[in-house]
């Protein structure tokens, strides 16, 4: 401002319009690489979907197989079983399904890592269930060894004059103890069960005091079939009035049965008996 040498003139106004022209010309490229600057993150936001790709990558190189061997507890394979995998520990994951193969074997691929049930299921026999922790990238093998399922009866008894308290209840044959052709005999591999059939069968007894009070129970008694088809070992469960139960008891011990067998030899099995007393 000191300096002599410079018109210090006020600015004309076609000057001023001149030089507000060339500070917006200058102006537009710097706002037009600020936006595409801006733009970068967008840009980035875009491929967030390609980037989630490799997750499952590593989900793939991470993810390992489940095989197993399904036995009975003779010890031999069982095939025609059906296996079902369901993981436990995150909702919406596979569940496959597949079956054992003739030698008893089962096999599934591509499973995430994670805690699963293993669920395996076959007609005769009870439902087997494994948990197991499948590691990434380690191929996991299982053993799987079915049990005998058990038999389920349920009688119901109404008073009537047939009621005899001294007689009790009266046995009676029911089937033929002829023994016949059993396929399981001959059968080339494991889990081929025979079910029982009964041969001599009991109604119990309602006892007379008690269908005078008009008294209804449920007698539910847990036993054991054995090899020589009686049932024994019996277990009655509690809360019941004992003439109920004795009424249930005196019949059932007079049961008689084939017995169940496995691949041709006689097992024992567990029993559940129902008998609902009901009052008219």
């Amino acid at each position: 401002m000191l300096d002599s040498r410079i018109d210090h003139s006020p600015v004309s106004r076609r000057s001023a319009l001149a030089i507000v022209a060339a500070l917006a010309l200058a102006t537009i490229p710097i706002a037009g690489l600020a936006a595409r600057s801006t733009s970068i993150p967008s840009v980035d936001a875009s491929v967030g979907p390609a980037s989630s790709e490799v997750p499952l990558q590593q989900d793939a190189a991470a993810a390992t197989s489940l095989s197993g061997t399904v036995l009975d507890a003779a010890g031999k394979t069982v095939p025609d079983v059906v296996v079902d995998v369901v993981r436990t520990d995150a909702s919406g994951g596979p569940k496959p399904q597949v079956r054992t193969g003739a030698d008893g074997r089962f096999e599934m691929r591509g499973l995430p890592p994670g805690e699963y049930e293993v669920a395996s299921s076959k007609p005769g026999f009870k439902k087997n269930v494994l948990r197991v922790s499948l590691k990434p990238a380690v191929p996991a093998t299982v053993k799987v060894v079915l049990q005998i399922g058990s038999l389920r009866e349920t009688i119901t008894v109404a008073p009537g004059p047939a009621a005899n308290p001294v007689s009790g209840a009266a046995a009676r044959r029911v089937a033929d103890e002829t023994p016949r052709p059993d396929p399981c005999d001959n059968s080339p591999s494991g889990g081929c069960v025979t079910p029982p059939r009964k041969l001599v069968d009991a109604r119990p007894v309602y006892p007379p005091a008690l269908a005078a009070k008009q008294a209804a129970a449920d007698v539910i008694v847990n036993a054991t079939l054995r090899t020589d088809g009686l049932l024994g070992d019996f277990r009655p469960e509690a809360g019941t009035d004992p003439a109920f139960v004795e009424a249930a008891l005196g019949a059932i011990r007079q049961w008689r049965f084939t017995p169940v067998k496995l691949n041709g030899v006689p097992q024992e099995c567990q029993v559940t008996v129902t008998v609902k007393f009901v009052a008219r």
